[in-house]
């Protein structure tokens, strides 16, 4: 190659550069590729600005989770005056103070918290209950059945009132097992 073709050349790819250079991704960002799933978010509001006093209702539960105001829930959930939140508890030996935080820093205060415990009627520690009546705060522990109905039946009448439920425990009946005859 002469002098003056290999000068046309780097002139040619030094005019490329700041096209190549628009084309190039600042690595700050970040683009979807073939191999992400990307999902879409939505938010459902409980309460809009025509309906404020909208409250959540428990409709149906089962060993799955529950179904309020349209809405189903996997797992224990933690039913606020206007909203739902997923409730970090495994099963009501996961249930003290800290879990309960939520519900006491709560404004409005309060009226009533009603917390669901599974299938069967179960005892927390009495200093829970204690720590609530500090807190001007009523607690009523049921099974899961019973505290959706107490919960919706407290809602109705207009009170402040906050849900703790844990959906009952499956329990699958144990396979018979067949006796084999004895030499």
């Amino acid at each position: 190659m002469s002098a003056p073709s290999v000068w046309k050349a780097s002139q040619s790819i030094r005019s490329l550069v700041p096209k190549i250079r628009c084309l190039a991704r600042p690595m700050s960002k970040l683009y979807p590729t073939d191999d992400e799933l990307y999902t879409r978010t939505t938010v459902n509001l409980l309460a809009k600005d025509e309906q404020a006093k909208t409250v959540p209702l428990v409709n149906n539960f089962s060993v799955r989770g529950f179904k309020i105001s349209g809405d189903t829930v996997v797992g224990p959930v933690a039913i606020l005056p206007r909203c739902l939140v997923h409730w970090n508890v495994g099963n009501y030996h996961d249930i003290n103070e800290d879990s309960l935080t939520l519900f006491h820093l709560l404004e409005p205060r309060l009226e009533i918290l009603v917390l669901g415990l599974g299938a069967e009627n179960h005892r927390l520690d009495p200093e829970l209950h204690k720590f609530f009546r500090r807190k001007n705060i009523a607690m009523e522990v049921q099974n899961t059945a019973n505290a959706c109905a107490t919960y919706n039946f407290l809602v109705t009448e207009g009170r402040i009132v906050a849900a703790g439920l844990i959906p009952p425990e499956y329990r699958e009946k144990e396979p018979e097992v067949e006796k084999l005859p004895s030499d």
